[in-house]
């Protein structure tokens, strides 16, 4: 954990440079997939602050089960670290791989962004629509490890959705798939 941190630091130290007056800024996980519409309803709702994903689709690549994560059975940002978008400046940013003041320094357990957001007193706004995918069963992910494998599939269960909803997401996320990996 504290190697990923530092190279998130370093990450946002060096983007720091480029951001000019200010940019959107999110973690996006490489078992995540972003729905296309995400980009259009973030810059049409965000002024200053952050937005958070409260739903999302879970998507298990071995059993192509798909599941709503959403509330009230759960919160989509509690369970995948590409949930949260944020509007920010220079002064948001490290100004190296070691600060801890800046805003993103503290964006290191995604289950504590809105608390992190709400220290540095900024507004969250909550979007309800899934617009992101947790994909998870492709053998990458470090459940496992973690011992979260009954967690994951729980959730799946819970929130398992209908056949065409599902279909509609597998479709979607199939056309998004780089060659390669199909």
């Amino acid at each position: 954990m504290k190697d990923k941190t530092r190279k998130k630091m370093t990450a946002a130290a060096v983007s720091r440079k480029e951001i000019g007056q200010g940019c959107f800024f999110m973690f996006l996980d490489g078992d995540d997939i972003l729905l296309p519409n995400l980009f259009s309803e973030v810059r049409g709702r965000v002024t200053d602050g952050d937005i958070v994903l409260r739903s999302g689709y879970m998507v298990d690549e071995s059993t192509k089960a798909v599941a709503k994560i959403a509330p009230p059975n759960s919160s989509f940002y509690k369970v995948c670290g590409s949930c949260f978008v944020s509007k920010v400046t220079p002064s948001d940013i490290p100004m190296t791989a070691d600060d801890r003041t800046a805003f993103v320094a503290n964006l290191i357990d995604h289950t504590k962004f809105i608390e992190v957001s709400t220290r540095h007193k900024r507004d969250c706004v909550y979007l309800d629509d899934p617009f992101a995918v947790y994909y998870v069963g492709h053998g990458s992910n470090d459940h496992t490890i973690r011992g979260a494998t009954p967690y994951i599939a729980d959730l799946l269960k819970r929130g398992a959705v209908e056949t065409d909803e599902a279909n509609s997401v597998l479709s979607l996320i199939t056309a998004m798939k780089p060659k390669s990996a199909i």
